[in-house]
């Protein structure tokens, strides 16, 4: 077992808290727990990755172009709904919006809630924004707008 948490997986991270808090301590002390990669830096590569403007995801996510400058500015941090709507504008695939989730602190997509299960799933489908509403209105949860 490495001692970078970034080869551990949920399980194996728990199991070391319980069993070896000073060995969790000292990974959490010398920063081998967390990316080294911030929010900012990874919409941008995202940007890159999936060869978009960024006045184009101000365009498809329906916010104002000030906000999404200032979140790709590392200026303010967003709610988990908005960079849900900000991943789903980029097209991006469940690993890479569960990252995003993950470096803003917002919570992961967890399947057994029934919003969450539906998010995923329009994720995985690679449902557009308003495809993603009309489906979570379907069934009675609330919208991403």
């Amino acid at each position: 077992m490495t001692g970078n948490s970034k080869f551990l997986d949920t399980d194996k991270l728990l199991e070391l808290v319980k069993n070896s808090p000073q060995k969790f301590s000292n990974m959490l002390m010398n920063d081998d727990f967390s990316d080294k990669i911030t929010l900012k830096e990874y919409l941008h590569n995202l940007l890159s990755k999936h060869n978009m403007a960024l006045a184009e995801v101000v365009r498809v996510s329906l916010l104002s172009k000030s906000y999404v400058y200032q979140i790709f500015n590392g200026e303010r941090m967003p709610s988990r709904d908005v960079l849900l709507r900000i991943g789903i504008s980029m097209s991006c695939d469940v690993d890479e919006m569960q990252h995003l989730l993950i470096l803003a602190q917002t919570g992961l997509l967890y399947p057994k809630v029934k919003r969450d299960a539906a998010i995923l799933c329009c994720i995985s489908q690679k449902l557009t924004l308003e495809e993603t509403n009309e489906f979570l209105e379907q069934i009675g949860e609330r919208l991403l707008l």
